[in-house]
């Protein structure tokens, strides 16, 4: 299964003057009014609102003039009309001595053979089988993450082929799609080679003029998706690996439609919480210096090191084996992706706000609660 670490869109945003405003709105900040439908200026233009990273605008159903309200992190309150989970927890229902509670938990963050108290904890489709992540008796493997670590679900079922979990194949191996190779690797054809037979290939391992099919995902997965193609400093544009200086225009935007080059991956984003905000389109940083070429390579290895099973489509839980042994590899990755399409500072990884604690978390006032009656009895 292949590493993947990726590319958020190429970014940017702007907003013009003379009520042009980004696709998000305006940005609103915690406290202040945020009817979810639009927001009046002084010049009559009537926009969409977007509350700033870290809040949320409660319905106008539940209450007449609703502001922007923080979202409940890891173990606090969730599950009524005023409270709402950040990214990327989930409300959940705990059991306890004084009756359910909802409080905000890591959904599907562990991978195959990681362990586990709970199905909650487990994703790909995984259960928690005698307190480990796994398929249960006699069901076979549907995608990658299904399979230990070091292994792929051949998703083939034939009488030659019968769907099972395969050892990788090894770089320089032929492949027919990037599940199948070594982590920091893709499927793919290899420079002047027209027999269109995949090898599986180490990432970045091509350089200017080089074809390429695809530049960079959005988050850091183990597992099938995107790819790293082309060195750093380049991006894979119109078949081929190039540099991407003067790709991107130097003027205001009103929206990624109309002003930005959507075939480099940039968006028109806002990036300030003024009522008028304005910006420009420039490249992200991701990829576009050695040492986020760097930081991919070492995540692929610390990953390796200690076999942290495929993650797809699983959220970057504390617990879970990347964060444990490879948290400073995917946190100090923040610096190489702009986040797009958000109010204020957004973190790429979330999680890497959130210090290495358990999937489920009781607030505090109820823990003392807890230990009062215990007292008492």
């Amino acid at each position: 299964m292949k590493f993947i670490y990726g590319l958020l869109a190429l970014a940017a945003s702007i907003v013009a003057t003379n009520a042009q405003y980004c696709s998000i709105g305006v940005c609103v900040k915690e406290g202040e009014n945020c009817n979810i439908n639009n927001y009046n200026f002084t010049d009559n233009s009537v926009v969409d609102i977007t509350c700033e990273y870290g809040t949320f605008c409660p319905s106008s159903s539940v209450i007449f003039t609703p502001v922007c309200t923080k979202l409940s992190g890891l173990g606090e309150t969730c599950g009524t009309p005023f409270t709402e989970c950040a990214e990327p927890f989930a409300c959940r229902s705990v059991t306890t001595t004084k009756g359910n509670l909802q409080t905000c938990a890591m959904p599907d963050y562990l991978g195959f053979g990681e362990s586990c108290n709970s199905d909650y904890q487990c994703g790909n489709g995984l259960t928690c089988n005698e307190e480990i992540c796994s398929l249960k008796p006699h069901v076979i493997c549907s995608n990658d993450g299904q399979c230990p670590f070091g292994q792929f679900c051949n998703g083939t079922n034939s009488l030659n082929t019968p769907v099972q979990c395969r050892t990788l194949y090894a770089t320089g191996a032929k492949c027919t799609r990037d599940g199948q190779c070594p982590y920091n690797n893709y499927c793919g054809a290899k420079q002047g080679d027209n027999s269109g037979d995949l090898f599986c290939q180490s990432n970045f391992n091509k350089v200017q003029g080089d074809t390429c099919s695809v530049h960079g995902s959005s988050f850091v997965q183990l597992g099938s998706g995107f790819r790293y193609e082309c060195a750093a400093t380049l991006v894979c544009q119109a078949g081929t690996c190039q540099s991407p200086q003067n790709s991107i225009p130097t003027g205001d935007c009103m929206d990624i439609a109309n002003s930005c080059p959507s075939a480099y991956g940039s968006s028109c984003q806002c990036t300030s919480t003024s009522q008028i905000i304005t910006g420009k389109c420039t490249a992200s940083p991701f990829n576009l210096a050695s040492n986020c070429q760097t930081s991919v390579q070492n995540l692929a290895t610390c990953a390796i090191e200690h076999e942290c099973p495929s993650i797809e489509n699983i959220e970057l839980g504390p617990d879970s084996c990347l964060m444990k042994h490879c948290r400073s590899e995917i946190c100090d990755n923040n610096n190489c992706i702009v986040q797009t399409n958000t109010c204020g500072d957004a973190p790429v990884y979330p999680v890497c706000n959130t210090p290495s604690s358990s999937s489920v978390i009781l607030p505090s006032f109820v823990l003392l609660i807890v230990a009062i009656i215990a007292l008492l009895f």
